[in-house]
């Protein structure tokens, strides 16, 4: 499943994506005619610290397409070093370029690696385009071919096997329905993708008793009975290089932070504030900076991405909002209904997202939200809600939204029979996902969630 002449991407939608590629960021093989099959091609010897540091990690490539990228060197336990036939990458993928000048296959850089990546890994794109200089090349992942170029000629994509302990390398399968794919069903995608990895050219397929062709030369889903033709595309699954942590080894340490960051801060804490806070500051509010390799970040990170999926958004920053006033009210409120409701089943808090403006956010983060304003305040369980309600017009594209605590209480279906014993309204009465309260004291602006579109135009 790793050649790109077996699975191929799609070939219809014409979305771009800008990768920088220009000389100051690649990192060429020496120059020369491309080693014989099986040799390696060595990048420039990167040592990272591993658990042996006498042992440095040293990344090499071999110019064989069929060859994988070796899962014991992913995690720092290849004993053979150089001599291994197999590729030894920082990441369980790999995105290379032919080059016509030297004949050898030029490796992009490493923020290059992950960007290209993460478009190859949308089923509704097609197509990237590279950046080098004042040039723009544009590969298509359905042939990986680049046109418009007189430099390079074609891309490839490397990758580990599928049996890897931490994070084997995945597919998964759509067809296309008018404007949007969809996902075979697991049985169907295991058998398609079985045919793929016997390098079979097609395959029969029965859905709903209506029998297809499948044709994985220009992955296209026939009906038998109509001749209608669909198109299929085969995509990897995204595995960004923070979900591998711990277990990825090729990759520089992470810096030492002080352990409260080590906190899950959607779990209860025995301090009294949040132990990141700065206690001793003598402003009313601070913006807390959370490292984006901390427990805390990544654990927003992964409630926030449930929604809206790594491959569609970058998360610029996220900050904990330290307000001591607010938080005290909002304690002081989280005691009370506690009492008042200690027999219900149903969780008295949630953590929930609510998009706004950039004008809006420093009042929030001061005053708290205002439920004056409407009829209450709005949150969602899902941050692709809360998106609609933020604006990409902000300077250099940032757009903005906060996970709230929130105190749901008991909640009510019908806004109209809104009364003191209930303490939000919702949207439906089984697992609702859409909140209004009205009460400022249920309410804490926890973190500030600045993050930009995945853009059409990435310039690295």
């Amino acid at each position: 499943m790793t050649s790109p002449k077996v699975v191929k991407h799609g070939s219809t939608h014409k979305t771009c994506a800008l990768l920088s590629i220009s000389d100051n960021v690649l990192q060429p093989s020496p120059p020369g005619l491309a080693p014989p099959d099986g040799q390696a091609s060595p990048s420039p010897a990167a040592q990272i610290t591993s658990e042996s540091p006498a042992q440095p990690l040293l990344f090499h490539t071999k110019s064989l397409n069929d060859v994988e990228i070796c899962d014991s060197f992913l995690l720092g336990k290849c004993p053979e070093g150089t001599s291994c036939p197999k590729h030894h990458t920082a990441l369980p993928f790999h995105w290379q370029l032919w080059c016509l000048k030297t004949l050898t296959w030029v490796d992009v850089q490493s923020s290059a690696q992950v960007l290209l990546e993460r478009r190859y890994c949308q089923v509704d794109r097609n197509i990237a385009c590279l950046h080098d200089g004042k040039m723009i090349y544009t590969v298509e992942f359905n042939t990986m071919e680049i046109s418009c170029s007189s430099k390079y000629s074609r891309v490839r994509r490397l990758s580990n096997s599928e049996s890897h302990p931490y994070f084997p390398a995945k597919w998964r399968i759509y067809w296309r329905e008018i404007l949007e794919w969809k996902e075979y069903t697991q049985d169907q995608s295991d058998f398609l993708l079985r045919k793929i990895s016997q390098k079979e050219p097609h395959c029969s397929l029965i859905i709903d008793a209506q029998k297809y062709k499948v044709d994985f030369t220009n992955m296209t889903q026939i009906n038998v009975k109509t001749g209608y033709k669909r198109d299929v595309r085969c995509v990897a699954v995204y595995r960004s290089p923070e979900s591998m942590h711990p277990y990825l080894k090729t990759e520089p340490a992470q810096p030492l932070l002080q352990p409260n960051f080590s906190v899950d801060p959607l779990e209860d804490f025995t301090s009294l504030y949040p132990p990141v806070w700065s206690l001793d500051s003598k402003q009313d509010m601070n913006l807390v900076n959370v490292p984006a390799c901390s427990r805390a970040f990544k654990t927003v990170q992964k409630v926030f991405t449930e929604g809206l999926h790594k491959t569609m958004v970058d998360i610029v920053s996220i900050y904990m909002v330290q307000n001591a006033l607010h938080w005290d009210k909002y304690q002081r409120k989280k005691v009370s209904m506690q009492k008042k409701h200690d027999s219900c089943q149903e969780p008295l808090e949630r953590h929930l997202f609510h998009g706004t403006k950039q004008r809006a956010v420093n009042d929030i983060c001061q005053n708290n939200f205002d439920p004056r304003r409407g009829n209450g305040s709005y949150f969602a369980a899902s941050a692709e809600t809360s998106y609609q309600f933020t604006t990409s017009g902000e300077p250099d594209g940032v757009r903005h939204m906060f996970l709230a605590k929130v105190l749901v209480g008991k909640m009510i279906l019908n806004p109209y029979s809104w009364q003191d014993r209930y303490d939000a309204c919702v949207n439906k009465a089984y697992l609702p996902d859409e909140f209004i309260v009205s009460d400022s004291c249920q309410i804490y602006p926890y973190f500030l969630i600045k993050f930009k579109d995945a853009s059409h135009f990435i310039d690295i």
